[in-house]
């Protein structure tokens, strides 16, 4: 399929519950009043909710649409089962792909495909922060089967770095048929079932493993998964300071924003100031039995 002469297209999955479809609302009426010509593909988890959000999103203009099909359905972890599909769908007709959730809004127009390019030159998607509470990505790259994979070891420092959600979700295209050769030609692929694998750091490891790329630490911030996902938590000069030490051009808090912001998300977290952000994720592992005895068996694995 011929590509598209606009390069560049975003992919947000999206669900007819809580309050979903009006974040997704929200987040189109910001592509349509700073005027960003670029694709955005909604995915729908059936055709019902499709025409319902259609319906919702009319007085906005046409939408992109893709919906989840039946050999998929039976997988339990639902949102990474649709952007790997869109990725998959999208990825001969398009430079670059990015993924965003529907508690995101746009807060500057710009050159979306040159940003693409200089997030994927620099690579400030791997940039990474020291981990509290490694434990949730430790379990994405074990379902994977690339837990114990020296360079994953050597990159992310025993694990104790992460990369979730501190810069936009950029993909490469013409990676990607390659990427999905290699994920499909894993021994284990217990990652559509499981919560905790998130599709950016699938990718990372292929990138990391397979195409010797490398990750951007930064040992000055700590956090329970990216730092920037927990930006409200910290005070104003920190926030400010993140974002511009680590180049980002997103962000999950108002006040962190700078004339590199494209995007805020997480606009559904009302009450970001709450310091039990910082620890829930470590306390969802330790009162499950079953990643009582996962932590056992990685220590054991790694032997660190």
């Amino acid at each position: 399929m011929e590509k598209n002469s606009k390069q560049v297209a975003f992919i947000c999955p999206i669900y007819d519950m809580k309050n979903h479809f009006e974040l997704g609302y929200n987040l189109l009426k910001s592509k349509v009043e700073l005027d960003i010509m670029e694709d955005m593909f909604f995915v729908f988890s059936n055709e019902e909710q499709k025409n319902k959000f259609e319906t919702l999103t009319m007085s906005l203009g046409h939408i992109n649409s893709l919906v989840l099909p039946d050999n998929l359905q039976s997988y339990k972890s639902k949102i990474v089962i649709k952007k790997m599909y869109a990725l998959e769908s999208l990825m001969n007709e398009y430079d670059y792909l990015v993924l965003v959730d529907c508690e995101s809004i746009f807060v500057k127009n710009g050159d979306f495909y040159n940003l693409c390019q200089y997030i994927w030159n620099n690579r400030t998607f791997l940039n990474a922060n020291k981990l509290v509470g490694r434990w949730r990505q430790i379990l994405c790259f074990f379902e994977l089967g690339v837990l114990t994979n020296s360079k994953m070891l050597k990159e992310f420092r025993c694990y104790h770095y992460g990369i979730w959600f501190n810069e936009i979700q950029v993909y490469k295209c013409d990676l990607l048929p390659d990427f999905f050769h290699w994920l499909y030609q894993q021994n284990n692929q217990r990652w559509r079932d499981e919560w905790s694998c998130f599709e950016m750091e699938m990718f990372a490891a292929y990138l990391i493993i397979e195409k010797g790329y490398h990750l951007n630490r930064f040992p000055q911030y700590k956090a329970p998964c990216g730092v920037i996902e927990v930006l409200p938590t910290l005070d104003n000069s920190t926030q400010l300071d993140i974002i511009s030490t680590m180049n980002t051009h997103w962000s999950s808090s108002q006040i962190a924003v700078n004339d590199d912001t494209y995007m805020l998300f997480h606009l559904d977290r009302e009450d970001r100031s709450d310091k039990r952000l910082r620890w829930k994720l470590s306390k969802d592992f330790d009162n499950s039995k079953r990643r009582k005895f996962f932590r056992n068996l990685v220590k054991r694995l790694l032997n660190r």
